[in-house]
C-alpha cells in the first residue's frame, strides 16, 4: 500500500464524518490532509512513516547547526615540463632581442613586447630566469631568497625600465 492509497481512504472517510455526523469541519480538514499528502503519494507507507519519525525530531525552536563544508586543498598548478638548457637559452635569447628592440618601440609595441615576454618566461623556473636575467643584465646578484614569481618581476621591470630610459633619451 501506498500514501496514495491512504489519501482516497482519507477522502472517503471525511465524506462519512459528514454524512454521520454532519461535521462540515471535520470534512474539510480531513480534505486538506487528503491535499497535502499528494507530494507522497507514490511513497510506501513505510517511507512515509520514516519520514514522519524523522519530521517529529524537528524542533522549530531548536537552532539546527549544520555542517560546515570542509576545506579543501586546491590542486596544484602544474608544473611546465623543464626546459633544456638549450631552451633556456633560446628563450633569453629571444628577450634579449626584445630587450634591444625596446628602444626604437612606441607605447602600444611596448606594451604588446611586455605582453609577449611575460608569456616567454611564465612556465620558466628560477634557475632558467636567473639565466633570463644574467643574458640582459650581465653580472646580476640575486639575492638566495628569490623566488620564480619575483624574478619575473625583475625581467619585466627591467624592461619597462629600458625602455623609459629610452624614451627619456629620445626627449
Amino acid at each position: 500500500m501506498n500514501v496514495s492509497t491512504l489519501q482516497k481512504h482519507i477522502g472517503k472517510f471525511a465524506d462519512l464524518v459528514e454524512s454521520i455526523q454532519g461535521n462540515t469541519i471535520a470534512k474539510t480538514e480531513l480534505k486538506q490532509i487528503e491535499q497535502l499528502l499528494s507530494p507522497y503519494a507514490d511513497r510506501t507507507l513505510k517511507d512515509f512513516g520514516d519520514f514522519l519519525k524523522l519530521a517529529n525530531t524537528y524542533d522549530p525552536n531548536k537552532v539546527v547547526e549544520q555542517a560546515k563544508p570542509q576545506r579543501t586543498k586546491a590542486a596544484p598548478k602544474p608544473k611546465a615540463p623543464k626546459l633544456t638548457p638549450a631552451e633556456v637559452e633560446a628563450t633569453a635569447n629571444k628577450v634579449l632581442n626584445v630587450f634591444e628592440q625596446a628602444k626604437r618601440l612606441n607605447h602600444a609595441d611596448m606594451q604588446n613586447e611586455i605582453t609577449s615576454v611575460a608569456a616567454l618566461i611564465d612556465p620558466l623556473d628560477k634557475e632558467a630566469l636567473k639565466v633570463v636575467i644574467l643574458k640582459i643584465t650581465p653580472g646580476h646578484e640575486f639575492k638566495p631568497s628569490n623566488t620564480a614569481p619575483a624574478l619575473k618581476k625583475v625581467v619585466l621591470a627591467k624592461l619597462k625600465s629600458m625602455w623609459d630610459t629610452a624614451q627619456r633619451v629620445r626627449q
